[in-house]
């Protein structure tokens, strides 16, 4: 290597550590940053922090990149007549902190979720992250309606009377009897369109229920439900309705095939009872956080969240 050579090299070698230094500078001043020193890790920008003794970048404040800052407001109408104000509560959450019932200037960027909370609509929980400029935040809600419940039996070709009476069902031990639960909603309008839990509550023999259609499954673990049953004699069994149930607001006819097997004994004049619980959100008192239920079993608090639709009819 000759002294022209050896003599660049040197040069290059005593003015990288400048250039470095010079680029650092420049990338922290465009960045918004300051340069700091955190132990056992050399120079680093506080825009960064550290994890598991690594520098990781950290999350930008995106309000200082906004032209315009976030100004949000907050709504509800009426998933089938759009121009109907859903009134109620705002409920407004940032992150993982309780919800708010105003905020109009969110941070940009934080996650958000908006639900309006009104006893007689189902409104869903809305997500998002929180956008530069004005926005309006709102949600489709859907009123709660009334619905008819009735039980048609299959075997003998006749529709039960509710609570007893002209019309009722005989079933005899070691038997197997079919009939159709109707659910008849109301047009534009829902009863269960988050889903909910479904009770068969009938005499001790009868030793098997099932349900089928319309998505309904067996068991109800997922929503916790604190049931009574209506006599002594009985045992209840559950069933999961699930999300989107009637939430297109239709309000059509749902049969629901329904089959009671009975043991070796006859479960005569008992009375059966058919009972809907639907699913609604709520707030968490101790996390602040929304959950669905069909009541407040994370409060520890068994009030129901939504009002359960049921019918009856007699074994004889």
């Amino acid at each position: 290597m000759n002294k022209t050579q050896k003599e660049h090299n040197r040069r290059g070698a005593a003015t990288a550590p400048l250039m470095i230094g010079i680029m650092i500078f420049v990338a922290l001043v465009l960045g918004g940053g300051t340069l700091i020193y955190g132990a056992n890790h050399g120079w680093f920008g506080s825009g960064q922090s550290l994890i598991g003794g690594s520098a990781v970048q950290a999350p930008p404040n995106i309000n200082s990149q906004c032209s315009q800052n976030p100004a949000y407001t907050y709504g509800a109408v009426d998933k089938f007549a759009k121009g109907t104000a859903v009134v109620g509560t705002d409920e407004i959450k940032i992150g993982s902190s309780a919800p708010v019932t105003s905020l109009a200037a969110p941070q940009a960027g934080a996650g958000i979720a908006y639900w309006k909370n009104n006893a007689t609509w189902y409104c869903p929980v809305k997500t998002d992250n929180v956008a530069c400029g004005p926005v309006l935040m709102q949600e489709e809600c859907i009123t709660n309606g009334s619905v008819t419940l009735s039980v048609y039996d299959l075997d003998n070709r006749v529709t039960l009377t509710a609570g007893g009476g002209a019309n009722n069902a005989s079933m005899s031990a070691n038997a197997v009897r079919n009939f159709e639960l109707d659910f008849q909603g109301t047009a534009k309008a829902a009863q269960l369109p988050f889903g909910g839990c479904l009770v068969v509550d009938a005499n001790t023999n009868v030793t098997d229920v099932a349900m089928t259609g319309y998505g309904i499954t067996a068991g109800c673990s997922d929503l916790p439900l604190t049931y009574s049953i209506g006599a002594t004699t009985n045992n209840y069994k559950l069933f999961r309705i699930p999300a989107g149930f009637d939430s297109d607001g239709a309000g059509d006819l749902k049969r629901i095939s329904m089959q009671l097997k009975s043991g070796g004994s006859d479960p005569t004049l008992s009375t059966t009872t058919i009972k809907f619980y639907p699913a609604n959100y709520y707030i968490g008192n101790n996390d602040g956080q929304f959950y669905l239920g069909v009541e407040r079993d994370k409060n520890a608090d068994t009030t129901k969240t939504a009002t359960a639709q049921s019918t009856t009819f007699i074994l004889t």
